[in-house]
């Protein structure tokens, strides 16, 4: 089956990053359903409008990130290397498991890969 035009577009674009900005943002700055990462005395939440209605979720911390010598190690807020590790990498590990996935999908629709 081939790929719509849209489809191909899509695969060379570059993925936009969120980008985190300072204080509560006004509804007419926000485009409908593009979520915004702020800020806040509350801590970091993110906005989204959906029909002239604001929507907002809050992030809570889970630990810092340290860089010692090349390799990225996560502390929970104790200090507990492993804990934190274990909880983040089965995150990450369920995270690239459903890109490899998506990935397979669309080299499959174009016949680059076999089933």
């Amino acid at each position: 089956m081939p790929m719509t035009r849209s489809e191909r577009i899509s695969l060379h674009k570059k993925q936009e990053r969120l980008q985190v900005k300072d204080g509560e943002p006004i509804l007419s700055e926000l485009k409908d359903s593009v979520p915004v990462l702020r800020n806040t005395s509350e801590g970091i939440v993110e906005f989204v409008k959906i029909k002239e209605k604001l929507h907002k979720k809050g992030f809570s911390p889970i630990g810092r990130i340290s860089d010692a010598e090349g390799s990225h190690s996560i502390t929970d807020s104790a200090g507990d290397l492993s804990a934190a590790n274990e909880t983040e990498l089965e995150g990450f590990y369920d995270g690239l498991g459903e890109k490899i996935n998506e990935i397979l999908v669309i080299l499959r629709k174009q016949n680059l890969i076999n089933k």
